[in-house]
């Protein structure tokens, strides 16, 4: 897969760099702004402009109803700055990743649902506007145990199947764009953060800036450990600038991130461990 070449390119020139970075234990303070509109831009005359060339460009290639909207155009319009060429450079890529991967039926592969088992996240929160999230707590996730076994290329395609779920949910509630929440409360090196794992982060965010660019607003983690910005600095280089404008990472100080959640989402609509009152999630 072109996806896991590339992650293996990055990795080879990030990994001495981040085995110091881990030994030493050291971080530079990271404070990206976070960006709690849940909606694509506003169009502008340039943005209408541009998005009649580009539907010209791609009609005759799409091939189901919700790709000629605007609402999907415009995302690989976004992701290329406008360039019509380079978009549609970018969307015919997506179209040919999706029919080599079967990703329009990903939902029903029964592999992705057994590992869902063992690496759950749910879907059921929504925000204050309607956006669905895809929430997850990662340390219930045994990275370093599939990883060793030789699943890398299963957990890539299971990031594919995490991103097509929050996709198509996205149209389901007719938003445009889901929330990314994670909860990091429990994480550890060992089985998160060794180097083993590290390809899992870079597949995840490879796969998603080239097949769902602009889907996921804000994209929020909380309860973030000093040590997980390791992690951060591996994949910094693959996230596009719009992605880094609508990152927000929390550390264990609730209050902080309560005060920001809260903003977006209702209080039932958050577990009591995220600031919430719901018991159900």
């Amino acid at each position: 897969m072109r996806i896991l070449q590339m992650s293996n390119f990055i990795l080879n020139i990030c990994k001495i760099t981040f085995t110091q970075i881990v030994l030493v234990g050291l971080f530079p303070s990271e404070s990206l702004s976070g960006n709690a509109a849940n909606a694509i831009d506003h169009f502008t005359p340039e943005k209408i402009k541009a998005l009649g060339q580009f539907r010209t460009q791609v009609k005759n290639i799409l091939y189901v109803d919700y790709q000629h909207t605007d609402i999907y155009l415009i995302r690989w319009l976004q992701a290329r700055n406008l360039d019509s060429n380079r978009a549609k450079e970018m969307l015919v890529k997506n179209l040919n990743w999706r029919k080599e991967n079967n990703i329009d039926d990903i939902r029903n592969d029964k592999d992705m649902h057994r590992l869902h088992k063992k690496f759950p996240f749910t879907t059921n929160l929504r925000a204050k506007d309607g956006s669905p999230v895809g929430e997850y707590q990662l340390p219930r996730w045994d990275l370093r145990k599939i990883m060793i076994a030789g699943k890398r290329e299963m957990m890539a395609r299971y990031a594919a199947y995490y991103q097509e779920t929050m996709f198509q949910l996205t149209l389901q509630l007719n938003q445009t764009n889901y929330i990314f929440l994670m909860d990091s409360n429990g994480l550890n090196t060992r089985q998160h953060i060794c180097l083993t794992c590290l390809p899992f982060y870079l597949d995840f965010v490879i796969s998603y800036e080239n097949n769902y660019p602009n889907l996921a607003r804000p994209i929020i983690v909380v309860n973030s450990p000093r040590i997980f910005e390791g992690v951060l600095q591996i994949v910094r280089p693959v996230l596009s600038p719009s992605t880094r404008e609508t990152l927000k990472i929390f550390g264990s100080n609730k209050a902080e991130y309560q005060l920001f959640l809260l903003d977006i989402f209702e209080p039932n609509q958050l577990p009591k461990r995220l600031g919430g009152t719901s018991q159900n999630i």
